[in-house]
């Protein structure tokens, strides 16, 4: 698989990033955001959307922590991996 396949992304745009292959039977794990620069391997991306802060935010001891920082964060997102790569994984939103 070639790099050249995630280079379709712009910054500006709003993309959603899996953490893995969404499968039958397990919650889709990923973030959602705006990509706001681009380097030759990742994409720096604000995220608007997690889903693990999601599913941690429903255990009250977990909820408690998180409710002291603020939600807004930077995150990498590499354009390919070196192993479980799959089609799909980064999308235009």
């Amino acid at each position: 698989m070639t790099i050249r396949k995630f280079l379709r992304f712009k910054v500006g745009q709003k993309i959603r990033a899996y953490d893995f292959e969404p499968q039958d039977g397990r919650p889709d794990c990923y973030i959602e955001g705006i990509i706001k620069s681009s380097s030759f391997k990742t994409y720096t991306v604000h995220v608007t959307h997690d889903t693990m802060r999601d599913h941690a935010m429903t255990r009250p001891n977990l909820k408690n922590q998180l409710e002291k920082f603020p939600f807004r964060f930077e995150v990498e997102v590499p354009k390919a991996l070196a192993w479980c790569e799959w089609s799909g994984r980064i999308k235009s939103l």
